[in-house]
Parts: C-alpha cells; sequence; structure tokens
C-alpha cells in the first residue's frame, strides 16, 4: 500500500503499536515506529502484523523490532534494551533470542523470563559482573508427562555463572524426554540411598575417562555422516516452501552440488538443509573468500553463517518473489 508522508510521520507517535512495515522494493522491514522510514519517499510499503525474518532487517530499527516480535512486554523498550548492555547481548544475540530461537520474554524483578516450547527459564544479571544465573522452571513427572510447579531452580547448580550467550545456547540446546528423565531421576533417588559411595580409584577414573572420550568421538563421526548424507541430491523443479505466512516458489534455482555459485557479494536467496531435515530460505549474501552464506543484520555487522556444503541451491533475490499467504 502506498503511504503519503504525512502518514508516515504519523509512525513515529505510534511506535507502542506493535506491527512491522515491509519495503517490498528493497526488500526490508521495519519496525512500526521506524524513524528512518520518515526520510523515504516513493515507496511501496505495506503493514504486516507478523515478523518475516526472510526480509533483510533495517538496521536503524533492528532492536526494537526484534523485541517488538519476541517480548509480551514490548512496552517496556528502554528497560530492554538496559538488560541487554548489562549482560552484554549485543545485536546478533538479540537476534538469536528472538528469530532464531523464537522464544517469547518478559521483565520481571530485574530479570528477564524466556519461554520457550513448554519450559520457563530466567536468566538473573550477577553483580559486577557480565554473567547471569540461569534458573529452570521446577516440575514433577506424572503419567509420563511434566506437571509445572511454578517455581525455578538454579540449572545445574552453577552458582558462579555463565555468560548471556551460553545461557541462551543452553536454553535452545535443551530438549525433555520421559526416557532421559528417569535414569536421572533413579540416580539421584539411589544416590540419597548411598550417600558414602565408595571413592573409585586413579585407574577406574582414568579407564572411565577414556572411554568416555572414545564414546564422544565416535559420537562426532556418525553426526558427521548423518549430516552428509541428510542433503537431497537435488531440488525438485518447482515447489512452494511455506514458512510463517510467507511461501516462495522454488523454480530455476542453481544446485550447488553441480559448483553454481554466486559471484562474490551476491545478494540472494539460498535453500539449506536443516539439522531436522526440513528445507529452509534465508535472504544473504554469497562470499567467495570464505566460502559461506550470511545473512548480515543491524549495527557491528552481525552475522548468521550457513556453510556451503548446507546450502542447497541459490536465486538472484531480484529473480525470485516471495507471497503471503
Amino acid at each position: 500500500m502506498e503511504r503519503s508522508l504525512q502518514k508516515r510521520k504519523g509512525m513515529k507517535t505510534n511506535n507502542k503499536r506493535k506491527g512491522f512495515i515491509i519495503d517490498n522494493e528493497h526488500h526490508i522491514i521495519h519496525d512500526m515506529g521506524c524513524e528512518f522510514l520518515l526520510k523515504e519517499r516513493g515507496v511501496q510499503l505495506r503493514e504486516v502484523e507478523t515478523y518475516n525474518p526472510k526480509f533483510w532487517q533495517c538496521k536503524h530499527c533492528a532492536m526494537h523490532a526484534y523485541v517488538n516480535y519476541g517480548a509480551k512486554d514490548y512496552k517496556k523498550m528502554d528497560q530492554y534494551i538496559a538488560f541487554f548492555k548489562r549482560v552484554g547481548l549485543t545485536m546478533g544475540d538479540v537476534r538469536y533470542l528472538y528469530v532464531s530461537m523464537r522464544a517469547i520474554t518478559e521483565l520481571k524483578d530485574g530479570a528477564m523470563i524466556i519461554h520457550k516450547g513448554e519450559d520457563t527459564w530466567k536468566l538473573v544479571p550477577m553483580e559486577g559482573s557480565k554473567k547471569v544465573l540461569l534458573y529452570h522452571n521446577n516440575y514433577s513427572i506424572r503419567h509420563g508427562k511434566r506437571i509445572f510447579s511454578g517455581k525455578f531452580h538454579l540449572q545445574g547448580g552453577n552458582n558462579e555463572g555463565r555468560y548471556a550467550q551460553q545461557a541462551l545456547h543452553y536454553i535452545y540446546e535443551y530438549k525433555w524426554t520421559l526416557e532421559h528423565a528417569m535414569p536421572m531421576k533413579a540416580q539421584a533417588v539411589e544416590k540419597k540411598r548411598v550417600p558414602h559411595a565408595k571413592k573409585k580409584s586413579l585407574w577406574q577414573r582414568l579407564t572411565g575417562w577414556f572411554a568416555a572420550k572414545e564414546e564422544r568421538k565416535d559420537k562426532i563421526e556418525k553426526e558427521e555422516k548423518v549430516e552428509a548424507v541428510s542433503k537431497p541430491e537435488e531440488v525438485k523443479h518447482e515447489e512452494v516452501l511455506k514458512e510463517d505466512n510467507y511461501c516462495l516458489t522454488v523454480k530455476g534455482f542453481h544446485l550447488t552440488e553441480k559448483r553454481e555459485l554466486p559471484e562474490d557479494g551476491l545478494r540472494c536467496i539460498y535453500l539449506w538443509n536443516g539439522f531436522d531435515g526440513i528445507m529452509h530460505w534465508d535472504v544473504g549474501v554469497y562470499s567467495s573468500v570464505h566460502g559461506n552464506f550470511f545473512m548480515e543484520f543491524g549495527p557491528g555487522k552481525d552475522k548468521r553463517v550457513t556453510p556451503r556444503n548446507r546450502v542447497i541451491a541459490w536465486k538472484c533475490v531480484n529473480e525470485v518473489e516471495i507471497k503471503t499467504v
């Protein structure tokens, strides 16, 4: 929808409203209150309610857009910016939190509550340090399902803290399964029964360490083999990929397995195979020097890198049409 300059000026006073503005011509997404839009003239703009990470994020309103996207209390923008600065989270980390992790957050009593899936976490800043204490929701297991109590415990008993980036990565990688939880529960019960277990000898500790090392090595080799064979041989001639409220028609894409790689610095849409076996797509740039595709966003040139061996196909961004569904 075409907006006049006067109408765009009204957006500045309405920056507490949840929503986004898409510049279809330049393939850029803005926060609803982006002041940079006031300088644009004759540009086709469209309002949307949901954030689409496939568009190039405007660096002028990136922080506001990310918080707008994932925070329940997004009107506390100043408090969020102060919190991120206190714990050392960069613009790229904030994008990782909201866009990659798809987490929902809220600020409460100086801490940040993070909801991801059915789990709830809490980041509590430590005094005089950039580190945080990571808390996880308490739960009990009944009939194979978790019952949450609404209270928290210090995750892993680590009272020395960890950096906020490490905490976010831990949350992202955390997966609860009943098969994993039951042995841990049994070990806890057994530990209570035998509080003074016999200490292992030096030889037992050494052999155990070498066995665990070999087990980790075998696990890494198996994961590398699975990753190598998980890449599809080819992309269908024409296929429609849907993510969130947007769809992309895959037609005429260049296959990387045929060594059809873009020129250095070319902005393109590339398809890549995730560890979950699902095909994803991103808008980014190819670097022939490093041999990777990457998305660049926000000040400071924060990047999300996708290795070339995970990219299946690509096409120049100007030759691809993205539609809403």
